[in-house]
């Protein structure tokens, strides 16, 4: 029986899932739910609850989103937690600017960030 992943995390999470899909080895032993750390209007903590493996981006508390400290202290007992960095690579964006496009409304949070470009 699979057991369950959950990653925590910003757009990187998305792409820490499909890297992990690759290995057979990991793809016979978890299923993968992907929460975003940014977006979500809700934690779903049901989630949680046969949880095996947590992977997550260190979070404080925001608005209806909880800190990754009290989620660590609701995972079941047995599961693993691995924390894994933000990454940034400024070579993609050498131009990088603030947009002033920053705050698009109450569907996105304020310090959402579109990676302006001054040559874009």
């Amino acid at each position: 029986m699979k057991q369950h992943c959950v990653i925590y995390a910003n757009c990187q999470g998305r792409g820490l899932a499909e890297a992990l899909k690759l290995s057979a080895a990991f793809l016979r032993g978890y299923v993968v739910t992907v929460i975003s750390n940014w977006d979500t209007q809700t934690f779903p903590y049901e989630a949680l609850e046969d949880c095996a493996l947590f992977l997550y981006q260190p979070t404080r508390e925001r608005g209806q989103l909880p800190g990754t400290d009290q989620l660590l202290r609701q995972l079941p007992t047995g599961c693993q937690a691995l924390s894994f960095p933000y990454m940034y690579f400024k070579a993609f964006w050498p131009f990088h600017v603030r947009s002033p496009h920053h705050n698009t409304g109450p569907f996105y949070p304020s310090e959402r960030h579109y990676y302006a470009d001054t040559m874009l």
